[in-house]
């Protein structure tokens, strides 16, 4: 064999990331990402050395897959995350990283250290949880009208502290698997206005999600064409802000208008993202290591509106007819309501406040009682 064993040994050390079953623990948290790199350097010379020997390279990649495809999907399936909170996309990267390497299989070769990297942000939303748990239990003892949104602005600075050193550990994946455009449009919707914005509508009575939310909370799972035709939208954006005319032009509202109904009737690509969009959150509620980790008597009744209005879906599709354009938003908006409920209520249930559960129980209930599609 051209690997020598003792390479081969040492690589068998790092085996255990691949199995998230391990604790890791910070000193000083906005430190450790020099430590971080110092360990994901050695393991990327580890395997390039095995991978110098041809015959272990498909066997290998496809180990690699099989551990990683075990655990990975539900890491964040985690009580107590504000991160998953303010960002449902957490809970779907994973997922991702999984589509993208199946893709192509020699990125495999990368798994140790996405593994380990995904661990990392795991125990960083723990750790935030841990910095912020005080404060949050002082709030509720003394008003349960309080929203995440105050707590997020009293603590914007350790909130975005973590929240940017999360962001960068991802962009060390998307590099990994050669996708930085994915980390910029990550950036785009990932402003400390955004992310408080988002959750108080998700809290008001009267307020629905509109597209761009429904869109970047699931963006990351979209097809590369539609993938592409959002990153042409986003290019679209830059060049028009360059202008003095424009320099007041909201992101979310040039995203809003330019996937509105009009959008949807004529423009292909649009409406493409649109059914996208339903196939996304299909595979979120519906697919295997999604959601099925929350088994309540409301849970089982979203998915019974959602597979009546996805088989009314199939059939005008089949038939080769354009889904009107409100039920198909609509449809999105209670599914993207209800992905807020996972990630707000199911997965966080000592940070929001009971009035505010209530009010977001209220707004999917009312959003049940309506047929799509028919």
């Amino acid at each position: 064999s051209l690997c020598r064993k003792d390479e081969i040994r040492r690589l068998e050390n790092f085996y255990p990331l691949l199995d998230h079953d391990y604790t890791i623990s910070f000193q000083n948290i906005l430190d450790c990402r020099k430590k971080i790199n110092n360990i994901t350097e050695t393991i990327k010379t580890l395997v390039e050395k095995i991978l110098a020997n041809r015959k272990y390279e498909i066997g290998f990649m496809c180990y690699l897959m099989k551990i990683f495809r075990l655990k990975a999907p539900f890491i964040f399936h985690a009580r107590n995350r504000p991160m998953i909170y303010c960002k449902p996309l957490f809970l779907l990267f994973p997922l991702w990283i999984e589509d993208t390497i199946q893709k192509e299989l020699t990125l495999a070769k990368h798994l140790f250290n996405i593994s380990l990297i995904l661990n990392v942000t795991k125990a960083i939303m723990k750790y935030n949880y841990e910095c912020l748990k005080p404060f949050f239990d002082k709030k509720l003892r003394e008003s349960m009208q309080v929203g995440f949104s105050y707590h997020f602005c009293c603590n914007k600075c350790l909130m975005y502290n973590h929240f940017n050193l999360i962001i960068e550990f991802l962009g060390d994946i998307f590099t990994m698997l050669g996708e930085e455009t994915y980390q910029k449009v990550l950036k785009y919707v990932s402003g400390a206005g955004f992310l408080s914005t988002n959750c108080d509508n998700v809290f008001t009575k009267n307020t629905s999600l509109e597209i761009p939310v429904i869109l970047f909370d699931v963006f990351i799972l979209l097809s590369k064409e539609n993938f592409e035709f959002l990153h042409s939208i986003i290019c679209d954006y830059e060049v028009l802000k360059e202008s003095l005319e424009n320099k007041d032009l909201k992101f979310i509202s040039y995203i809003k208008k330019t996937l509105n109904e009009e959008s949807y009737l004529q423009n292909e690509n649009c409406r493409k993202l649109y059914y996208n969009l339903v196939s996304i959150y299909e595979r979120v509620f519906l697919g295997e290591s999604s959601c099925d980790f929350i088994q309540n008597p409301f849970s089982i009744n979203f998915k019974v509106w959602f597979r009546e209005n996805m088989s009314r879906y199939r059939f005008v599709i089949c038939k080769k007819l354009i889904p009107k354009y409100f039920d198909i938003l609509f449809f999105l908006k209670t599914s993207n309501l209800f992905l807020h409920y996972v990630c707000k209520v199911i997965l966080n249930p000592s940070i929001t406040p009971r009035k505010f559960e209530d009010i977001l129980v209220q707004k999917i209930i009312r959003c049940l009682s309506a047929k799509h599609f028919q």
